[in-house]
């Protein structure tokens, strides 16, 4: 961008007093009050990279950021020489172009500076040239009335340093910004809500351990002052900012406060002060402004409502509201929600309604194409929450940035989107910028400086997303045909982010695993749910803390940190799937741990004298809890061996039942037997054992052999000595015959 100069013409000149006065007169036939807000509002194109000039120009100090006529505009920086040739005559000026007719212009103006016409007297910096790598400061002061201004509007700014570089005199450097004037009082502000979310990675494991030294080192850095949650609930304290709070997250911080373990390792750490010190403040904090509550863990809602998981979602809002109120003494507005990112399809907007009863959802209003502008719009169609509170994408995009290595002109750039948006949107109850802070921080105490500057700007009225969600809603969108705020068509999630399909069988057989294990606990409250919220001691049931470990696993296992990419659409920071593989391998080991402290213990091997006979087994239950089991006998060979009726047991806490299964042996020989406990859903306990059946008794074939034999040779020796009789009584009767011949004869 290069304007010519002439450093012997003043800028007082008639010429120049002309060419203002014609372009104020333009601007003011043209003014931003009342304009209609302008449809779908996208995010502000990226900026043009500017040509290279020979030199940067610094801003230090702008204010006021927003003008009136009393005003003084000071401000202050400095002209450093980028390049490799030295600035002969080097002076510094104010420009300012006419007012902007709206958002996109303010945008493209943004993206792609131009020349602006001269607004006060150019100031010589130095008499001497700037050499390279130099710097010299500068202060420019007008007094607001000096401008020329006189419609209220949005204004081009820009600050120019001209000098000559190797014979060529010209612009050298430009800083460019926007700058607010309010001619008189605004005759109506614009509701301005900021949303301040307050969560991380899961980093508690099932027995209220941390996971990892990893987990624990970044919450500390987390909360730490100047961290990026201490930064964010620093923002929280802004008039209109409401916090909007992970319950797992509060919970992690509460361990890691205190005296804590890391998973698997039982070294005690002492408690941290850094997360002591920003639960207090929060508590302070949601005691004057409130909270919007997330579900426990912030879970990935369209993954649930795809993968028929909902009653998860219900148990995450059911913990999350205990663990807020054991701990912050509020368990916060449940009626407004908030997805992951901002943005849900028609699915998650349905479970949303009917298992959460959110009434108002906090959408990206980049998200939506069929309604003009941002702010509160009602939801119609099937079931839905009845309105949504849309974000500013422009403001959202500028916050997201950050400071980069100009922060007050970030900031500046920030003020005029607003106080555009404000002038050009009609006054109305639904009209409101709705800006979420970024979960990442960029600049830390510069996003408090821009949010309580926006706060305080006259245009806008800062309001809690509680008093925001009251409003009368503006336009409608009807939920079920389409872009609801994100996929719409039920099956995938925002931009195809949403929890794999892997990973939701794995937590429906894990969750079907706790339901199982429950029928086995007479203790355990009647209960359609698997994973029932825990009431505060004393009515806590210990058969309920048996399966908490795993039943908080599970609901941290579906949480939106562990979609994939993690920071994409404002996602957590600490995402991907190892986490929730992590936290399923915590489920898994603490359901294992349960089962495996319940077991059948029987000799290695048991002898039988008969057919049948009985196998002493004793069961063993080392549980705090009676857990009701039934003992089978198994075996591959059912011809040989087969077991009797099983044997259904409760065994009490820490007791040995004895107990005997009846089995029949069709043969002699050893037969291995497997004993298995199974739960009354038919899941197993434990690992089955194997006994060896070693039975002596005959079989039926050998039995009837020997009996045939047995008889053949009864018969044998009957007939033997039937035949030993006959002979004997023949020869008896043959020697009677002869002793009757002799004495006859």
């Amino acid at each position: 961008m290069t304007r010519p100069r002439c450093p012997g013409v003043a800028p007082g000149s008639l010429v120049v007093r002309a060419a203002v006065v014609l372009l104020l007169v333009i601007a003011s036939l043209v003014p931003l009050a009342g304009r209609r807000a302008e449809a779908a509002l996208p995010a502000p194109p990226a900026p043009v990279a500017p040509a290279p000039t020979p030199a940067t120009v610094e801003i230090t100090q702008l204010g006021p950021s927003t003008l009136t006529p009393a005003a003084t505009l000071v401000i202050r920086g400095a002209v450093v020489n980028r390049g490799t040739e030295p600035i002969t005559g080097l002076t510094v000026s104010l420009h300012l172009g006419p007012a902007v007719s709206g958002r996109d212009q303010l945008h493209a103006l943004r993206a792609r500076p131009i020349a602006q016409p001269l607004a006060a007297r150019q100031q010589t910096l130095g008499d001497t040239p700037l050499a390279p790598g130099q710097r010299r400061t500068f202060t420019l002061s007008v007094a607001a009335r000096d401008l020329g201004l006189s419609a209220t509007g949005v204004y081009p700014l820009q600050v120019t340093a001209v000098g000559g570089v190797v014979g060529s005199y010209r612009d050298v450097g430009t800083a460019n910004t926007a700058i607010p004037y309010l001619p008189a009082p605004p005759g109506h502000r614009m509701h301005l809500a900021f949303v301040v979310p307050l969560t991380a990675a899961p980093a508690l494991a099932g027995d209220d351990t941390l996971t990892d030294s990893a987990a624990e080192a970044t919450l500390h850095h987390a909360v730490a002052p100047g961290g990026r949650l201490g930064t964010l609930l620093d923002a929280a304290g802004t008039r209109g900012a409401t916090p909007v709070v992970d319950p797992a997250l509060v919970e992690a911080l509460q361990a890691l406060a205190g005296p804590h373990r890391l998973q698997g390792n039982t070294a005690v750490h002492p408690g941290d002060a850094a997360a002591k010190a920003w639960l207090s403040r929060l508590r302070a904090r949601v005691g004057r402004s409130g909270l919007v509550r997330l579900p426990y863990g912030d879970p990935d809602l369209e993954a649930l409502a795809h993968g028929g998981l909902p009653e998860s979602l219900q148990e995450a809002d059911r913990r999350g509201a205990d663990v807020l109120q054991q701990a912050l003494g509020t368990v916060g507005d449940p009626r407004i929600g908030a997805p992951p990112g901002g943005v849900v399809d028609d699915a998650g907007l349905d479970v949303m309604a009917t298992r959460l009863g959110t009434s108002s959802v906090v959408l990206r209003g980049d998200s939506v194409s069929t309604v003009a502008g941002t702010g509160v719009v009602a939801l119609s169609g099937r079931a839905a929450p009845e309105r949504a509170l849309l974000t500013d994408p422009s403001l959202t995009a500028l916050l997201g940035s950050g400071p980069g290595t100009a922060s007050i002109l970030a900031s500046q750039d920030i003020v005029a989107e607003a106080a555009a948006a404000a002038l050009g949107t009609p006054d109305a109850p639904s009209a409101a910028l709705v800006v979420p802070l970024p979960v990442t921080v960029p600049g830390g105490s510069w996003q408090r400086q821009v949010t309580a500057e926006l706060a305080a700007s006259p245009l806008l009225a800062p309001t809690g997303l509680v008093s925001l969600a009251a409003a009368t809603p503006g336009d409608s969108i009807v939920v079920g045909s389409g872009p609801a705020g994100g996929a719409g068509d039920g099956s995938a999630g925002p931009a195809g982010l949403e929890l794999g399909a892997g990973v939701l069988a794995n937590v429906r057989n894990l969750r079907a695993d706790v339901a199982d294990l429950q029928t086995a606990l007479p203790n355990f409250p009647a209960d359609d749910r698997p994973c029932p919220t825990l009431p505060e001691p004393p009515a806590r049931q210990p058969a309920e803390q048996l399966t908490d470990p795993a039943c908080r696993a599970l609901l941290l296992a579906v949480a939106a940190a562990w979609r994939q990419p993690a920071d994409a659409l404002g996602g957590l920071p600490g995402g991907g799937p190892a986490g929730s593989d992590a936290q399923q391998t915590i489920a898994r080991a603490s359901l294992g741990a349960i089962r495996a402290s319940v077991r059948a213990v029987a000799s290695h091997e048991v002898a039988l004298t008969s057919r049948t006979g009985r196998v002493p087994v004793t069961l063993e239950n080392n549980l705090g809890e009676p857990v009701r089991v039934t003992l089978v006998l198994g075996t591959a060979d059912r011809a040989s061996v087969r077991s009797g009726a099983a044997v259904a047991r409760t065994v009490q806490p820490g007791q040995k039942v004895q107990v005997e299964v009846e089995v029949r042996a069709a043969a002699a020989g050893t037969f291995p037997v497997t004993l298995s406990l199974l739960s009354p859903g038919g899941r197993l306990f434990g690992t089955p054992s194997q006994v060896l059946v070693r039975s002596t008794a005959y079989g039926v074939l050998a039995v009837a052999l020997t009996v045939g034999a047995l008889a053949v040779l009864v018969v044998a020796v009957l007939y033997r000595a039937a035949r030993g009789l006959w002979r004997g009584r023949q020869r008896r009767m043959d020697r009677a015959s002869d002793t009757a011949r002799t004495g006859t004869a």
